[in-house]
């Protein structure tokens, strides 16, 4: 079974920020999760980039927390989220510049 895929859009961060980004899955009133993996310029990155635990609210789910170590900058880093809803597979992706020191783009 194919998955439908949504891109939630891209975010400018810096070496050493960390996050808790929250997808809402607005279509849902409930959802189950799957998982979280990120990617650093294509490549699975396993567990190194994430720490913590995710929580589910209703139709939103706060992945674990994303740290953006030093010497990351000029990496594209990319979290992906996968819920099941409605009997269906979903997946959900931020897409992260990782800026490196003194940049502004």
């Amino acid at each position: 079974m194919s998955e439908a895929f949504v891109l939630e859009g891209e975010q400018t961060v810096r070496e050493t920020d960390s996050r808790n980004p929250a997808i809402v899955w607005e279509d849902f009133g409930t959802l189950t999760t799957r998982g979280h993996e990120v990617y650093v310029n294509g490549s699975s990155a396993g567990g190194t980039y994430l720490s913590g635990s995710t929580t589910i609210v209703g139709n939103t789910v706060t992945a674990p927390l994303i740290t953006f170590p030093a010497g990351s900058g000029g990496l594209t880093v990319v979290l992906e989220s996968r819920a099941t809803a409605n009997s269906q597979a979903w997946s959900a992706a931020i897409v992260y510049r990782v800026l490196k020191p003194g940049a502004s783009r």
